[in-house]
């Protein structure tokens, strides 16, 4: 089996662990912005990455409402390319790519990203090794791959989508430096 038959599978078994009931949808993500709004590092981060959330992933508009002047969304500039941008306000966040919101064609604010920032990484599975499968379009891991190497990554998911096996990766497959979910933070810097 090939390592894209492989992340098939992992994709089809993830969809089926999605909560769908919108209370334990929403004390699921709760219990995940606390966690992140409590940790030290967020504060101090001079510019975070974050992304328009689709129905199966967290919502982190909470971490814009808080940091709004550190905030850049994903935008497709290309094919299976992208780049984030500053907005000011979430109003300017518009349907792009597959109707994800992103910065509108006006914005101009592109992120150079530095040490010490943070970008969220979604994803359909992890594993605790720091292993991803997205979607399977490549953009986070084209994007990831020109990042300086202590931007700090953070994968973010709910527990259902965590994976207790090491997942199948490609060599330009990005390891995440931490993972986020609704049980727990695991910082994956020594692993």
């Amino acid at each position: 089996m090939s390592s894209a038959d492989s992340k098939s599978t992992f994709r089809a078994a993830a969809k089926s662990q999605f909560p769908t009931d919108p209370e334990e949808k929403n004390r699921k993500n709760t219990a995940i912005i606390k966690a992140l709004l409590a940790d030290p590092r967020l504060k101090m981060a001079k510019q975070i990455g974050l992304y328009v959330a689709r129905p199966s992933e967290v919502d982190l508009k909470a971490i814009f409402e808080n940091f709004p002047k550190k905030c850049a969304f994903p935008k497709v500039i290309g094919k299976h390319q992208m780049s984030f941008f500053r907005i000011d306000e979430w109003a300017d966040l518009k349907p792009g790519f597959k109707g994800i919101g992103e910065p509108s064609d006006d914005a101009h604010l592109e992120v150079r990203w530095r040490p010490g920032d943070i970008l969220f990484i979604p994803g359909l599975c992890f594993d605790p090794w720091g292993g991803r499968i997205g979607s399977g379009m490549g953009f986070y891991d084209r994007y990831l791959e020109d990042i300086h190497p202590h931007v700090l990554k953070w994968g973010i998911c709910w527990k259902e989508q965590l994976s207790q096996v090491r997942l199948p990766q490609a060599k330009n497959d990005v390891r995440m430096d931490a993972l986020w979910t609704d049980a727990s933070s695991v910082a994956l810097e020594s692993i």
